[in-house]
């Protein structure tokens, strides 16, 4: 596959077989895995792609264990994952708050 463009910007895909594939956006995705077990020795569910379940406040199925970004909905963009990390954050700092002080 060759890419091409002008002014610095790329525009087209041409692969081996001669085909071109304009674009506006070009968008990369690493297929990988997560790159240990320790979710699953702590007994965090996760689908057979190993991608972890949590809740709306990102808790995994182990009380007190938040994940966040790729672990929990497979690749995505960074800002997305990052905006993950926040509400995890959220959800844990709700989670040491005491029953009657929660909002």
């Amino acid at each position: 596959m060759r890419l091409s463009g002008e002014g610095g910007q790329i525009s087209a895909a041409h692969l081996a077989t001669s085909e071109e594939l304009p674009f506006d956006a070009l968008f990369f995705h690493i297929a990988y895995g997560p790159g240990s077990n320790l979710a699953a020795q702590i007994g965090c569910e996760a689908n057979e792609e190993g991608i972890l379940k949590v809740d709306e406040e990102f808790c995994t199925s182990v009380p007190g264990i938040y994940a966040a970004g790729d672990i929990t909905h497979g690749s995505k963009l960074a800002i997305r994952a990052a905006a993950e990390g926040t509400r995890a954050a959220i959800g844990i700092y709700r989670s040491l708050m005491p029953e009657d002080r929660r909002v």
